[in-house]
């Protein structure tokens, strides 16, 4: 039995969704939740769909943001034990 593993470095996140993640290079999209690609093309435009919305690929830039190394959670069940 042969088994291919492939890793992908996520950069980029959403800013409204920021379970969707993108590649450096922007060619490929991620659900965090779920581990599954989302690009799809719409009448010859790369993209992927969120909910009803549909995000082009050569449209993203003023949507994304660079995911932080480390990030302040406000409502942490942890501390309110």
């Amino acid at each position: 039995m042969n088994y291919i593993s492939i890793v992908y470095v996520l950069i980029w996140r959403l800013k409204t969704n920021k379970h969707i993640q993108l590649t450096g290079d922007l060619k490929m999209c991620f659900n965090y939740k779920t581990s599954k690609s989302l690009i799809t093309s719409n009448n010859m435009r790369k993209g992927f769909w969120v909910g009803r919305k549909f995000y082009r690929l050569d449209k993203l830039k003023p949507l994304i943001e660079k995911i932080p190394e480390f990030e302040y959670v406000k409502d942490d069940w942890l501390t309110t034990l």
